[in-house]
């Protein structure tokens, strides 16, 4: 499983570009994150399909990379 870290423009529009690309390939998003400076952004997603999430993204133009997910089971902590 990986997080996707995409880097596209900070401007109105853009994250739905990226989710509805997503949801095309019927893809649910399980974590996210946005943030943004200036003319730049950045949106992190865990998805529940690796294959399909990086297919839609390559559709969409916009730079991304992909970094394994370092989960913790946080149970067991007291």
């Amino acid at each position: 499983m990986h997080i996707f870290i995409v880097s596209p423009e900070n401007k109105p529009g853009t994250l739905a570009t990226i989710l509805e690309a997503i949801a095309q390939r019927g893809v649910n998003v399980i974590a996210g994150g946005v943030g943004a400076w200036g003319d730049n952004g950045a949106v992190a997603l865990q998805t529940n399909d690796d294959e399909a999430t990086r297919g839609a993204l390559e559709g969409t133009g916009f730079q991304f990379r992909e970094v394994p997910h370092r989960g913790a089971d946080l149970r067991f902590v007291e």
